[in-house]
Order: structure tokens, then C-alpha cells, then sequence
């Protein structure tokens, strides 16, 4: 039996896909702690792990982020992604040090296990602290030579021009774009004792022992140069709740209508944002929406409802009047002669949400989506994997925190369609949604992504890895198998020095007497590339 201690950012994104995981190592007979936000306390405790909490770290529970830093519900895309990393997740590193310290005095863990945003374990290792392996609860951050720098949204490439910008975009992020952040990390790394030179901000995550990636290459850019300490386990989805009281509307779900989940997650939870013009957008489809607010109150939602509609109606009514001033009926006037109309104040009378809008608070993915034809989202990584388990083609549009790059993933893999923005129109969802459910391609995409996820035991593959870290205290690399030289390599040494190429199917030998220096140095480079 092992010792065990998870870690994970104080979230609901980055504490779910660490639930199945808890169950699997408990199930195994290792003694599992789990440090994070007092908040989730009863969540880990349901998953047999025992809770231990924030102290010196600063817990959401006392202070949420959106008061911490107000900053950072104004910003979006790159700009909104550098922020959090400097201010949500490096600052955070010095108490969670100090907490694991504390903690490792009372219970010394064979190895920690933290998310993809816990910072602090790193440091902790290089202090004396032992193994750590990482859990990717969000798209793969990891750098390479096949893609963009995370954050920037750009789909990959092949060939030599897309590796050049992937290069040259690579150099930028490092010394430019997160160079802030990079420093930052250098400061609080100095100030705990340990050396500056440590790995580029968007890396210090990547586990040298072991890294878990949600999800499954079907899903995740290409990368040649993936670090042989990743593997690709499946999708780390928590159970469904168990007893949950359904909607009362649960039995619309079965009218023949195709359902549409509208979600914006847990976190970027402005309804005018997503919810409000989805709602707009498909007010007059003949689909049914299942609207969940992420904690959003029925009423509050139906306030905001009749001040976006109001709004919409103010801005169909003055339309042909800002048509008429763009064509110059008015004359040459700086601005269309209508008097600005504020929004209505947060009394406003509620107004009944659309006959066709089913709207909810929380609502298990695993009950519901069996039943969804198309989800939009505002591209929050947990609620995209449970899409694609089940074979949901999605709409996104998101900007905020890491986004936009799973937005990205989802136009790439063929799954959805990226609106490319954080509050798209009613137009643009409307169109999307009617694309999503009559073009097959995005079904079939989605389909083949979760046939691929149904071959993967997320749990159990976790289990069996961090069992091997926690024996061996030594990195646990893929197995990859040794590769024949390729056809076309085979034929050009058959034709420089025929009778020294290898025999495919055997080890490699290196020829006994080659037929020249140069074609000796060749052969033997191709050897070291396959070794």
C-alpha cells in the first residue's frame, strides 16, 4: 500500500478529473489525501480520499477569484490567459509550499498528484519533497516543434513552414508574450529557495516522472517530439451523482425535437455572454434548449432574459434607422440621430423564457447527453469531454482562461464549429446550430472520437501508472515500439551499398565493411534515430 496525496487548484475543472482517480487508488488499498479549497470537502470525502485543507494558501472559499481579481472577468483570449497565469497561478505557489510541507510532516507521501494549474508541487520535489506526477484536466499544454505555443489558438501544421512559425512563434512566447509571467515565476522561485533557471512558465507542470492527459490523440494535436513520460489515458470524467432528483421536464426530452444543450460551465457564468443570445438565436427553431446556468437561479435568468429582450427589441426597432444613417439619408453625420437607451435596471419584472427553453442550475452530463444532439459551450474542457463521449457534435465560443484553445481543437478534429468569440450573435449561433445538426461530418467526427474514448479505462490506466511511480520513484515512460526503416531509406542503401541494409523484422547491425565513409556515417545516424 502507498501513500498518496492529491493536489489539486481550488476549481471545479481542475478537481472533477481527479474524482475517478481518488476512487481507483482508494479501490486499490492506498491511503489517498487530498489537499485543496474547503468548498470541495464533501466532494473528497465522497471519493474516499481524506480531505486536508488549504491554510497558508489563500482558499477561495474565504475570498472567490472574481473578488480577488476583477480584473480578470474584463479580459479575454491571450491577454485574459497571461493574467491568470501570473496572478491565479504563480502567486498561488509560495502557500501551497508551505502547506505541503506542513502536511508532508504529518503524512509522508510516496508521491503527489497535482493538476495541470497546481504549481507548487515542482518546487516541492526540488526541496526534498518526493516523485510528482501530473493530471492534464485541460487540453495538452506541453510545447513542440508540431504546434503554436499554447494560448494563441492556432491549429497545428506540417512541413517545414508551419515548424518555422511554430519555431519562431515558440521564441515569441517565451521571451515576449509570457515573459512577465516567466519573471514572476523566476521571483517566487528565488524567494523559496531554489534555482531560477527552472522550465518555461507553460512547462513547469510537465511532470518529469509521470504526466496523466485526459482525453485520447484523437482528440490532441500530433506531436513528434511528445515527452515519453505522457500518456494518454481516456477521459477522466467523474461518476454521476447518484439519487438526483430529475427536472420535472425530464420527459420533453423524448418529443422527437432535437435537443440542444446550451452550458457555459462553472465559471465564466455571465448569461450575456452565451446563454442570452443562444437563447435568442433558437427561440423560433424547432429544437428543444436545455439551459444549464451553473448556478444561475431560474429567476435571476428570467431578469436577464427580459432585459436582453427588451434590448433586442429596442435594437430590431431602430435597425432600419442605422441602416439609413450608414447610407447617409441623415448627411454627413458622425452617428446614427437615436437617443442611447440604457440598459433596464437589475429590477426588472422577469419575463417567461421562450416556450421551447428548459433551464436548469446543474443537471448530470452523464443523464443528460445521451439525449443531446448538439451542445454549444463556451469550451470549458470537462463539459467538451463529456460532449465527445457520448458523440455530441459541439458549437464554441469562448475566450477566457485556456478556451480558445479547445475551441481550436474541436474546428480541428472535425467534432464542432468555432465561433472564434466570446459573445457571438444570435446569427452566428443560429447558423452554427443549424449546421451542427444537418451536416453529418460533425456527428461522424464526434463519433469516431468517442469510440476511441470507449477503449480507454481512464481510471484504471491511472491506477496501474502512479502504482509504478509510487514503487519506483523513477519515471514511467511509454513503451514504444522499435520502428523498421522505412521503405524509401531501405532502397536508397540497397542502391548506394547493396548488402548492408537490414534486414527488416531483426535488430539493427551496423555493416561489417561499408562501401564508404560517408554512407558508413548515414547509416550509422539512421541507426541512433531509431535507437
Amino acid at each position: 500500500m502507498a501513500r498518496m496525496l492529491i493536489c489539486t487548484f481550488p476549481g471545479t475543472g481542475h478537481l472533477n478529473p481527479g474524482l475517478p482517480i481518488a476512487r481507483e487508488l482508494v479501490q486499490r488499498g492506498h491511503e489517498v489525501w487530498w489537499y485543496t479549497s474547503r468548498q470541495f470537502r464533501s466532494t473528497v470525502e465522497a471519493s474516499g480520499a481524506h480531505f486536508t485543507p488549504m491554510q497558508a494558501a489563500i482558499d477561495p472559499a474565504d475570498q472567490s477569484l472574481a473578488e480577488r481579481f476583477p480584473a480578470l472577468g474584463k479580459l479575454s483570449g491571450l491577454a485574459g490567459f497571461r493574467f491568470a497565469l501570473k496572478h491565479v497561478f504563480i502567486d498561488a505557489i509560495p502557500g501551497q509550499v508551505a502547506d505541503l510541507q506542513r502536511i508532508l510532516g504529518a503524512f509522508p507521501a510516496d508521491l503527489l498528484l497535482v493538476d495541470t494549474g497546481f504549481l507548487g508541487a515542482r518546487i516541492v520535489h526540488e526541496l526534498g519533497g518526493p516523485p510528482w506526477a501530473t493530471y492534464g484536466m485541460t487540453a495538452l499544454t506541453v510545447s513542440s516543434r508540431d504546434t503554436a505555443p499554447f494560448g494563441m489558438g492556432l491549429p497545428p501544421g506540417t512541413g517545414f513552414l508551419p515548424r518555422l512559425r511554430n519555431r519562431v512563434l515558440n521564441a515569441l512566447s517565451d521571451r515576449v508574450l509570457f515573459r512577465g509571467a516567466q519573471q514572476q515565476l523566476r521571483r517566487v522561485r528565488q524567494q523559496l529557495g531554489v534555482p531560477t533557471d527552472g522550465p518555461p512558465v507553460l512547462s513547469s507542470t510537465l511532470s518529469p516522472f509521470l504526466y496523466l492527459q485526459s482525453g485520447s490523440p484523437a482528440f490532441e494535436y500530433p506531436r513528434s517530439d511528445l515527452p515519453p513520460q505522457v500518456h494518454f489515458v481516456g477521459p477522466l470524467l467523474p461518476e454521476p451523482p447518484r439519487d438526483v432528483a430529475l427536472p420535472p421536464w425530464w420527459g420533453d426530452l423524448g418529443s422527437g425535437r432535437p435537443v440542444v444543450l446550451v452550458t457555459q460551465g462553472t465559471v465564466a457564468t455571465d448569461p450575456g455572454d452565451l446563454i442570452l443570445p443562444a437563447l435568442q438565436a433558437l427561440a423560433d427553431e424547432e429544437v428543444l434548449v436545455v439551459v444549464t446556468t451553473g448556478g444561475t437561479s431560474a429567476a435571476a435568468l428570467a431578469r436577464a432574459w427580459a432585459r436582453d429582450a427588451d434590448t433586442a427589441a429596442w435594437a430590431a426597432e431602430i435597425e432600419p434607422l442605422v441602416l439609413m444613417g450608414r447610407m447617409g439619408v441623415y448627411g454627413p453625420l458622425p452617428h446614427v440621430p437615436v437617443p442611447y437607451r440604457p440598459p433596464a435596471p437589475a429590477t426588472t419584472t422577469p419575463a417567461p423564457l421562450p416556450a421551447n427553453v428548459r433551464s436548469v442550475p446543474f443537471v448530470p452530463f452523464g443523464a443528460l447527453l445521451p439525449h443531446v444532439d448538439v451542445m454549444v459551450t463556451n469550451g470549458g474542457y470537462g463539459g467538451v469531454q463529456f460532449a465527445l463521449a457520448h458523440g455530441v457534435p459541439l458549437v464554441v465560443a469562448g475566450m477566457s482562461e485556456e478556451k480558445p484553445e479547445i475551441a481550436a481543437r474541436v474546428a480541428w478534429s472535425g467534432a464542432g464549429i468555432n465561433l472564434k468569440t466570446r459573445r457571438p450573435t444570435p446569427r452566428q449561433i443560429r447558423a452554427a446550430v443549424r449546421t451542427a445538426l444537418t451536416d453529418p461530418r460533425y456527428r461522424r467526427s464526434a463519433e469516431r472520437i468517442r469510440d476511441d474514448y470507449a477503449r480507454h479505462n481512464a481510471p484504471e490506466a491511472a491506477g496501474e501508472l502512479l502504482e509504478q511511480l509510487a514503487a519506483t520513484g523513477q519515471p514511467v515512460l511509454r513503451q514504444t515500439p522499435r520502428q523498421p526503416v522505412a521503405p524509401r531509406i531501405e532502397a536508397i542503401l540497397e542502391r548506394l551499398a547493396p548488402g548492408d541494409e537490414p534486414v527488416l523484422g531483426q535488430p539493427p547491425q551496423r555493416p561489417a565493411a561499408p562501401r564508404s565513409h560517408v554512407l558508413a556515417d548515414v547509416y550509422e545516424r539512421l541507426q541512433e534515430g531509431l535507437d
